[in-house]
């Protein structure tokens, strides 16, 4: 089974030591962004961790994402806005799972909000990190 992970999915993975998952899954290019942007709420709005503390993760997670398979999509595909709107979600959230549908791979989350629009009206398989990694 291939997995397609976003990006919260993949820092909380690296959180949890769970990187063996993560590393042999896909994702997309805009997860290095967001990952980026991740790091930085982290330092920047909770304080929870330094910024030498910042750019070790930053390094560890740049390692993690050069061993994963990165899809390149077009960010302004139609169908990603489509789905956007259909299930109520970010254009972000819908460019995830168009990668995910587009090439019959397991859309992993931790987002309830958008696993419950994505089985609600969507044909497309959906499940957590944790359950994976039960």
């Amino acid at each position: 089974m291939d997995y397609l992970f976003d990006a919260n999915t993949i820092f909380l993975g690296y959180k949890r030591g769970l990187e063996d998952i993560i590393v042999e899954g896909y994702t997309i290019n805009l997860a290095v962004f967001e990952i980026g942007n991740i790091i930085w709420k982290e330092v920047s709005v909770y304080k929870s961790i330094s910024i030498k503390e910042a750019l070790e993760i930053l390094e560890a997670l740049s390692d993690l994402l050069e061993l994963m398979t990165i899809i390149n999509i077009n960010m302004l595909e139609k169908e990603i806005l489509e789905i956007a709107s259909e299930l109520g979600v970010t254009y972000y959230d819908a460019s995830y799972v168009y990668s995910a549908w587009k090439r019959n791979l397991v859309f992993v989350t931790e987002d309830k909000k958008l696993t419950r629009a994505i089985k609600n009206k969507m044909k497309l398989n959906v499940i957590s990190l944790l359950a994976i990694s039960k």
